[in-house]
């Protein structure tokens, strides 16, 4: 634990010299003689270090920064001085009227050279979204009747500032769906190559294992091998005994016969001298005849000689040729021996080759798995940005809706089933209140904007900016002159006349008067069921919507409901009808939509509410297969008329 908190002080103390640095380096271009747009940004940069600490000093600061960069012409410095006066005044000293004019100051530069080409998107983004944005909703949910003249002051600027940079954010937004559309092909890629990838590692995981396998065999037969030459080798050692022994028994054998033949030669030289002496003595006339048997005699001895050098000889060649066999029998098996030991030597070489091959390939599988590795936690790193853009998106949408509290306040039985397809929806509703006492008048409004996700959530920002400059600003109240009035913002701000797009919205508009007992209502393609007397009424929508390649004006039919009599009156978007499921997979259709309302439109609104989001989940999911939500998912329902129900 100790060594834990030494180490987080000691990284604190880093960064707290680290910081101290780059401020000494700011300080220093500061004091430079030559004046740059260096100095501009060291300046501006100064005064965000020292906005929290020392405001006094943070703002002088961004006003030397801004008088710098006005003398020596560099627009992008002077912008972000301006910028930087804005952030300080907005969420450090609170002057909300101030901060507006600077940040306008601010946009009017930055806007000017984003038009030019000369700026990034994403700079005027961030200073959109991080700035402007977040410092007008630290004012634009009080209530007004508390805020100062400066502050109501702050909200009209800021309410005319949105109004210009709606399209550039719509026109960023189709740049930014652009980058994402090519990251997700660059990571369908990636994936398509990953599965290759992951199809080459199981086809060398099978060849490896069938490599395993004939090494385990090819071991084997070595083993056997091993076991044949350890047999081979006892033989040679047991033929080795068997000659050296034969060898020993032939030598003393021709020991003995060579000794033999030198006795039988002595005996026979003694034997003829003593005969001959016997002979001279005893019968010298005898001596022809003694001749003859002495020749005789020698004629028998020779032969008995030759008898004996012949057995020798015999048993010599005997000998000779066992020992002759024996060589060729242990030439054969050494050279046999020889053999195997070539092919075991052969055999083990190729072993040793596969094996440095499987090395290889196992050392290339886990390279190539650490690359795949790599790559899923790339992809994964940017799905999180994504999703936190998105997520951050989906807080400002959030914001733009009115609350349901809000709305019951002025008509207690309403309710909405809204459920965005992703996690930024095309569907918004928009609600107000206009005039007071007899003149008073509740409007609402359900849209359903072309696409959905970013697209969609782009276009429904600036479909709920329009309705509020319509009714709140130019004081047009009538539901078919606000479709019209709305066709012609879209138009503008989407340069549709120049740039041919055909993005646009469905709506429909309903204008409550409570004291006239009535209801006026214009509906551009989307519907307006009503029940009232037990009996369902449907207003078709004119076959215009808003927006689009025809920029023309266009006239919308205005109709109206007596609520004499107590009526439950239903808008929503073609997202529920068109959502497939049930026990076929089919869509949904108008005409379940209209028999379930049928159904339940005598129940209260919250039981309504329920019914719809049952109703929506067990045909989606209810039937033995999930489906996917197809489209953004959108009903707004509320009872009217009769004894009076709207406060």
């Amino acid at each position: 634990m100790l060594r834990y908190c030494l180490t987080g002080l000691i990284i604190f103390f880093c960064l707290t010299a680290f910081a101290d640095d780059r401020i000494q380096q700011l300080l220093q271009i500061v004091s430079q003689d030559k004046k740059d747009a260096r100095q501009v940004d060291a300046m501006c940069e100064l005064a965000e270090n020292f906005a929290a600490s020392e405001t006094e000093k943070a703002l002088e600061y961004a006003r030397k920064a801004e008088k710098l960069a006005k003398q020596i012409g560099y627009l992008q410095g002077r912008a972000k001085a301006f910028e930087v006066l804005g952030t300080i005044y907005a969420f450090q000293q609170q002057k909300h009227d101030d901060a507006a004019e600077y940040f306008t100051e601010a946009y009017n530069i930055y806007h000017q050279i984003y038009q030019s080409g000369k700026l990034n998107k994403q700079v005027l983004y961030d200073f959109i979204t991080k700035k402007i944005i977040p410092a007008y909703q630290l004012i634009a949910n009080k209530s007004e009747e508390d805020l100062p003249r400066r502050t109501k002051r702050a909200i009209k600027i800021y309410k005319n500032l949105q109004g210009e940079f709606t399209p550039v954010l719509a026109e960023i937004a189709a740049l930014r769906e652009q980058e994402l559309r090519k990251k997700d092909t660059k990571l369908d890629s990636a994936q398509s190559i990953i599965e290759s990838k992951k199809n080459e590692l199981l086809s060398k995981e099978e060849e490896l294992k069938r490599k395993e396998a004939e090494l385990q065999t090819k071991n084997q037969q070595l083993s056997t091998n091993k076991k044949q030459q350890f047999q081979l080798a006892r033989l040679n050692i047991k033929l080795g005994d068997s000659l050296r022994r034969s060898s020993d028994s032939l030598k003393s054998t021709m020991d003995s016969l060579n000794q033999l033949a030198a006795h039988l030669k002595v005996t026979t030289e003694t034997l003829m001298l003593h005969e001959i002496r016997l002979q001279q003595a005893a019968l010298k006339a005898l001596e022809e005849k003694n001749r003859n048997m002495i020749l005789e005699e020698e004629k028998r001895k020779q032969q008995r000689v030759i008898y004996f050098s012949l057995a020798a000889l015999g048993v010599v060649m005997l000998f000779g040729f066992m020992m002759f066999r024996n060589y060729r029998i242990q030439k054969q098996l050494n050279k046999q021996l020889t053999e195997q030991r070539n092919e075991l030597a052969q055999k083990n070489a190729e072993i040793e080759m596969q094996k440095e091959e499987i090395m290889a390939q196992n050392q290339n599988i886990m390279r190539q798995n650490a690359q795949i590795e790599a790559q899923r936690d790339k992809i994964h790193a940017k799905n999180q940005q994504i999703l936190a853009g998105l997520n951050y998106a989906s807080r400002i949408q959030s914001s733009m809706l009115p609350p349901v509290e809000r709305i019951r306040q002025s008509i207690p039985e309403f309710f909405v089933f809204y459920k965005p397809r992703d996690v930024v929806g095309g569907d918004f509703y928009w609600f107000g209140q206009i005039g007071e006492g007899v003149n008073k008048q509740l409007i609402l409004a359900a849209a359903d904007c072309t696409g959905h996700g970013v697209p969609g959530g782009f276009m429904s920002i600036i479909g709920n900016k329009l309705l509020d400059e319509i009714i709140y600003i130019r004081n047009i109240h009538s539901p078919e002159k606000i479709l019209n009035e709305l066709h012609k913002g879209i138009n503008k701000s989407l340069r549709q006349d120049e740039t041919h797009n055909s993005d646009g919205m469905d709506i429909a508009i309903c204008v409550i008067q409570p004291y006239q007992q009535q209801i006026l209502v214009a509906c551009a393609k989307n519907p307006v069921i009503y029940i009232q007397n037990e009996e369902l009424r449907e207003i078709k929508g004119d076959k215009l919507p808003i927006g689009g390649a025809v920029t023309e004006p266009r006239n919308y039919t205005l109709h109206t409901i007596n609520i004499t009599q107590p009526a439950m009156v239903y808008m929503f978007s073609d997202g529920l009808q068109d959502q497939f499921g049930g026990p076929e997979g089919k869509k949904f259709m108008l005409r379940n939509l209209r028999n379930k309302l049928v159904a339940i439109c005598d129940k209260p609104i919250q039981e309504q509410y329920d019914a719809i989001a049952t109703t929506m989940k067990k045909w989606m999911e209810g039937y033995g297969t999930s489906y996917k939500q197809t489209d953004d998912m959108m009903l707004l329902g509320f009872r009217v008329g009769g004894s009076p129900s709207v406060s």
